[in-house]
C-alpha cells in the first residue's frame, strides 16, 4: 500500500527518531523562560511561536541524530546497524540461501560469501521501497530510543551545568545564578534540580538499553522481511503467469 504525499515528508523514522527526541530537548527549554512573559492574546503570535518550536523540534532532533550516526558513538555506544545485520545473518544459518536468494533477485549483482558492505544497504533499500515489512517500523522505534538516548543525556549535562555554576562561590565576578534570575527555574530548589538530573541521566541509560534490543530484533526482521517480499513476489508472478497461460489456452 503506498504511502501518500503527507506520510512521504513526515514518515514514522522522522517523527520517532528526529522529531520526538528533538522536542524532548525544546520542552527542556522551557524553565529558562520567563516567569511572567509580556504576552497578549495574538493568534498570529502564537502561530509563529508554534512553527518555531515545530522547526526547533527538527533541528535538535537532527543534531542528536547526528551525534548518534558519529563514528565516535557508532560503535562504541550503539553498535552499528550492518554489523548487526551481518552477525544476525552469520547466526541464522540461511547465510548461503540468502546469497542465493539475493542473486536471483537482482540479477548482475553478485556477492560472494564474505561480508560485502552494500548487501545491508540493498536489502533495506529493497525492503523500503516496497513500502511493506515489520522492519520499518522497527528502524523507527530503534531511532526513537537512540535519539531520546542521547537527548535526555544532554538534558541532563544542561541541568547539570546550572546547578554546578550557581552552587559555586563565584557569584561576585558576574556568573549565573540561576536563582536570583526571572527565570521560570528561579523557582526550582536545589533537591528538585538534582532530582531532574537523576531522572533524565536514568531515563539516557534506560533508552540506550532498549535501542540495543531493537536494533538486534531489527535484524532478524530484516532478514525475515526480506525473504517473505521475495517470496510474495515470486507467488504473485507465479499467479499472473498461470492466468496469462489460462487465458492464452482459452483463446486457442
Amino acid at each position: 500500500m503506498a504511502e501518500d504525499a503527507y506520510t512521504r515528508f513526515f514518515s514514522l523514522y522522522e517523527f520517532f527518531g528526529i522529531f520526538l527526541p528533538g522536542s524532548a530537548i525544546i520542552a527542556s527549554l522551557i524553565p529558562f523562560l520567563p516567569k511572567n512573559p509580556s504576552t497578549g492574546s495574538d493568534l498570529a503570535l502564537a502561530a509563529v511561536f508554534l512553527v518555531l518550536v515545530i522547526i526547533g523540534s527538527f533541528m535538535l532532533g537532527q543534531i542528536s541524530h547526528a551525534i548518534n550516526r558519529s563514528r565516535l558513538v557508532r560503535g562504541e555506544i550503539f553498535p552499528s546497524h550492518r554489523e548487526n545485520f551481518e552477525q544476525e545473518l552469520d547466526k541464522s544459518g540461511l547465510k548461503t540461501q540468502f546469497i542465493h536468494t539475493f542473486e536471483d533477485k537482482f540479477n548482475g549483482i553478485r556477492i560472494c560469501n564474505a561480508r560485502s558492505k552494500y548487501r545491508y544497504v540493498i536489502v533495506q533499500s529493497y525492503i523500503h521501497s516496497n513500502e511493506q515489512g515489520r522492519s520499518r517500523n522497527m528502524q523507527a522505534e530503534n531511532a526513537f530510543c537512540e535519539g531520546m538516548s542521547t537527548s535526555l543525556f544532554l538534558i541532563s549535562v544542561l541541568y547539570s551545568a546550572v546547578f554546578i555554576i550557581d552552587i559555586i562561590p563565584i557569584k561576585e565576578i558576574g556568573w549565573f545564578s540561576y536563582t536570583d534570575s526571572e527565570l521560570i527555574i528561579s523557582s526550582f530548589s536545589e533537591g528538585f534540580l538534582l532530582l531532574l538530573i537523576l531522572i533524565t541521566i536514568s531515563g539516557s541509560v534506560i533508552f540506550h538499553k532498549e535501542a540495543i534490543k531493537f536494533q538486534n530484533y531489527m535484524g532478524e526482521y530484516l532478514i525475515s522481511d526480506f525473504f517473505a517480499q521475495v517470496n510474495n513476489e515470486n507467488s504473485r508472478g507465479n499467479v499472473n503467469t498461470g492466468e496469462s497461460d489460462g487465458k492464452s489456452s482459452e483463446n486457442n
